[in-house]
């Protein structure tokens, strides 16, 4: 198993694996980063997807519980990333919620 150090080793190894959807929104919902496997899951390939708010893969009547979350996230003081690079259980619930491909 590979080991990463940081933020933005783990944040470059999840972007590029092509088996796994990964999407990174910022603190306001907007699409900054679409791989490969976002693209053929949801039909939007970077360009289309990128800037675009996360409502784009969101179904409306999920929205509502969706959003209530998101700023809840947001909001929390509790790092998704300790300092020293440590990452929490909130990266195991990404990690285990991750869409793959077959």
């Amino acid at each position: 198993m590979a080991e990463y150090h940081g933020t933005a080793a783990l944040a470059r190894a999840v972007a590029f694996d092509e088996r796994c959807a990964t999407i990174f929104v910022d603190a306001t919902g907007t699409i900054q980063t679409w791989n490969r496997a976002a693209e053929l899951i949801f039909g939007y390939n970077a360009d289309e997807a990128i800037g675009q708010r996360a409502d784009l893969i969101v179904p409306a009547e999920l929205r509502e519980h969706h959003w209530r979350g998101f700023h809840r996230a947001v909001a929390s003081s509790w790092p998704a990333v300790r300092p020293g690079g440590r990452s929490n259980r909130a990266i195991g619930r990404v990690a285990r919620s991750c869409w793959r491909l077959s």
